[in-house]
């Protein structure tokens, strides 16, 4: 054999090997991207299972859904002044346009609508004393 060919050969394996060194790191180097991948994904689908778990009760004094566009109190579900039970609706300004009330004694209900303007246009409840309507002012027995 001839020495030039000898000397090519050895120069060629030693681009081989060291081709294929480069080539286990590599390899090795998207083994542990691949790894780690794939715990983030395992964590953040973990974390999102607890997330989206449904409680069979849901216990508050108080629950305010808020507008996402003009960050205003929409719904609410909580007490009034009184102690009663009441749910207000209010528009995009975070004016009430339906409030209902239940008494903690049971001793009266009601539902009340207000206008644009935040005046009380309708009023129903019913009490011991017996039921009422109220429209515009207006009693209706």
């Amino acid at each position: 054999m001839n020495h030039s060919v000898i000397s090519e050969t050895d120069e060629r394996i030693g681009q081989l090997e060291a081709e294929l060194a480069r080539l286990r790191r590599e390899t090795l180097r998207i083994k542990r991207l691949g790894a780690a991948a794939l715990l983030g994904v395992s964590v953040i689908a973990g974390m999102g299972a607890t997330y989206m778990q449904v409680q069979d009760v849901v216990a508050a004094r108080k629950f305010v859904v808020v507008d996402p566009n003009t960050n205003k109190e929409r719904i609410t579900l909580g007490f009034n002044n009184t102690g009663a039970a009441s749910i207000w609706l209010n528009d995009e300004d975070g004016s009430t346009h339906l409030f209902l009330a239940a008494a903690r004694n049971g001793e009266a209900s009601g539902i009340e609508f207000f206008d644009i303007d935040k005046q009380k246009k309708v009023e129903i409840g019913v009490n011991r004393a017996g039921q009422g309507l109220n429209i515009n002012g207006r009693n209706f027995p």
